[in-house]
């Protein structure tokens, strides 16, 4: 996922990432709000618009698996954390889940992490 400001020329954003960045991902184009302007999924040099970040997110997601694509070992700790936790989909897409991702996985589901009770409150 990459952050730009508003204003960004996003075909030369492309052009200049082409040689980078094989895979789909998530570009945001930020003001000084904590909530993007807009969203992008780049996929092929082409910018899928979005109204919501989590909607492009959904969509790069779901576009490693359309095109049976391997996630970036920059980032595969995310993606299999989101694929895992998030949607739920064990398969491993060739390799077991790193510890951090386990780490976390088992934190979040730890009794410690989870809200009160109502009657708690």
């Amino acid at each position: 996922m990459f952050f730009m400001q508003v204003g960004t020329n996003i075909p030369c954003f492309i052009t200049d990432s082409i040689g980078y960045h094989k895979q789909p991902f998530v570009l945001a184009l930020v003001d000084n709000k904590a909530e993007p302007a807009q969203s992008f999924v780049i996929i092929e040099g082409r910018a899928l618009p979005f109204a919501k970040i989590l909607d492009a997110l959904d969509t790069c997601f779901k576009s490693f698996y359309k095109f049976d694509l391997q996630y970036p070992k920059a980032c595969y700790s995310t993606w299999d954390f989101i694929q895992k936790f998030v949607f739920k989909m064990m398969e491993d897409k060739g390799k077991a889940s790193p510890p951090s991702v386990r780490s976390l996985r088992t934190f979040i589901i730890s009794p410690e992490c989870s809200p009160p009770a109502s009657s708690d409150v």
